[in-house]
C-alpha cells in the first residue's frame, strides 16, 4: 500500500512536483498542472491528463479575462506622455499573484 503522506508515484520522479512548484513560485492552477502532468503515467493515466487540461483551460480563461480588462482600461484612460527615461516593458506579462478580477 502506498503512503498517503508521501505517495510512491511522486517518489519515482527525478524532481518532486511540490519542490518544482515551490522553487518556481507557481500559483495554485499552475501547480496543479505540473502535478497532474508529472504523475499521469504513474498514477491517473488519461484522467490526470484531463485534469491538467481543465486547469490549463481555466488559466487561459483567467488570462483572457485579464487581458480584456487591461485593454478596456487602456482605452478609457489617456496615455501618459513618454519620457526618454521610460524603459520598454513586455506587454504580455501577467502577475498571477494578484486577482485578475479586481
Amino acid at each position: 500500500m502506498s503512503d498517503p503522506i508521501d505517495p510512491n508515484h511522486y517518489n519515482r520522479l527525478a524532481i518532486q512536483p511540490r519542490d518544482y512548484i515551490t522553487k518556481n513560485n507557481l500559483g495554485y492552477n499552475e501547480g496543479n498542472i505540473v502535478k497532474y502532468i508529472s504523475r499521469w503515467r504513474l498514477k491517473g493515466g488519461l484522467n490526470d491528463l484531463k485534469k491538467a487540461q481543465n486547469y490549463i483551460n481555466y488559466l487561459i480563461k483567467l488570462v483572457e479575462e485579464h487581458q480584456k480588462k487591461t485593454q478596456a482600461a487602456t482605452k478609457t484612460t489617456r496615455p501618459k506622455p513618454k519620457s526618454k527615461s521610460d524603459k520598454k516593458k513586455p506587454g504580455n506579462v501577467v502577475d498571477f499573484k494578484k486577482d485578475p478580477k479586481k
